[in-house]
C-alpha cells in the first residue's frame, strides 16, 4: 500500500465512521496522523518496557524487520572514570530509536591480541554498586556490563574499579537497534522540520506491507479521538485485537 492508497484508506474509514463529514482534512494533516500512528505501532511492537518483547513471537520481528539495523560505535574511555566507556548512539545513521542488543570487542594484553567478542548485558542503575559475579563485566565469561545514561549514551564498564586493575579494554560496540522510520509523505507541502518540501517526491511507509492497514486503523483512531468521533471505542477494540 503506497502513501496515496493509505490516504484513500484513511479517508474511507474515517468518513464511514462519521457519515462522510470529514472530507476536508488536508494531506499534511493526514500525513501527521499516519506518522504518529507509525511511531505508536513501532512502540507497541518493540515494547521497551518488557525485556525480549520484540522477539517474543516471529510476527513481531516480521512487522518491523525493515527498520532493524546493525552498526558499530567506538567505545571512548571516560577520563573522569577510567573503568567507564562511552558509546554515543546519536551519531548512528540511520538514526537510533530503540536498543535491541549489542556485542563489544574487548582486548587483553596477556592473550588474544586481536580481541574477542563479549555480550553486552544492560543493568539497572541500582545494580551498579553490587560487586559480584552477576553484576560485573568479565573477561573469562566474555560479558560486558552497561547502562544507558543521558541522551542515547550507552555506558560500558570493564572489570576494574574499587581498587582493582582492569584486565581488558573495550574497543568497539556492534549494536542492533530499531531506527527512526522515514516520514510518510504525500507530497506538495513543506514539512515542519524542513526535511521534505514541495519539490520532493511522495514517500511511502517503509514498514512491511502487512502492517500498512494497521497503521491506517491507528491513524483513524487518533483522528476520530481528536475530532470527538462517537465511534472511537470500536476502533480502540480493533487496534487492541491486532496487537494481541
Amino acid at each position: 500500500m503506497d502513501v496515496r492508497e493509505q490516504h484513500y484508506d484513511f479517508r474511507q474509514k474515517l468518513n464511514k465512521a462519521d457519515s462522510q463529514q470529514r472530507r476536508n482534512l488536508l494531506p499534511q494533516e493526514i500525513d501527521w496522523y499516519l506518522n504518529e500512528a507509525q511511531l505508536s505501532f513501532i512502540k507497541t511492537v518493540a515494547n521497551p518496557k518488557q525485556q525480549f518483547a520484540l522477539e517474543a513471537v516471529q510476527r513481531s520481528i516480521d512487522d518491523i524487520s525493515s527498520i532493524i539495523m546493525h552498526s558499530s560505535v567506538s567505545a571512548v574511555q571516560d577520563h573522569n572514570a577510567p573503568n567507564r566507556y562511552i558509546c554515543d548512539f546519536n551519531g548512528l545513521v540511520p538514526r537510533f530509536l530503540y536498543y535491541i542488543s549489542a556485542e563489544a570487542l574487548i582486548k587483553n594484553n596477556v592473550c588474544c591480541a586481536n580481541g574477542r567478542m563479549a555480550r553486552v548485558f544492560i543493568m539497572k542503575h541500582t545494580d551498579l554498586f553490587r560487586r559480584n559475579d552477576f553484576y560485573s563485566s568479565s573477561w573469562m565469561w566474555s560479558e560486558v556490563a552497561g547502562v544507558f545514561e543521558g541522551d542515547r549514551n550507552l555506558i560500558l564498564f570493564d572489570d576494574g574499579g574499587y581498587g582493582n586493575e582492569a584486565t581488558f579494554t573495550i574497543e568497539d560496540v556492534y549494536v542492533d537497534y530499531i531506527k527512526v522510520p522515514n516520514l510518510i509523505f504525500y507530497g506538495g507541502y513543506n514539512t515542519i522540520d524542513g526535511s521534505l518540501g514541495v519539490d520532493d517526491q511522495p514517500q511511502d511507509c517503509e514498514l512491511p506491507f502487512q502492517v500498512h492497514s494497521d497503521i491506517v486503523d491507528i491513524a483513524v483512531l487518533m483522528a476520530a479521538s481528536n475530532l470527538m468521533n462517537p465511534d472511537v471505542q470500536a476502533k480502540i477494540q480493533k487496534v487492541q485485537m491486532n496487537n494481541q
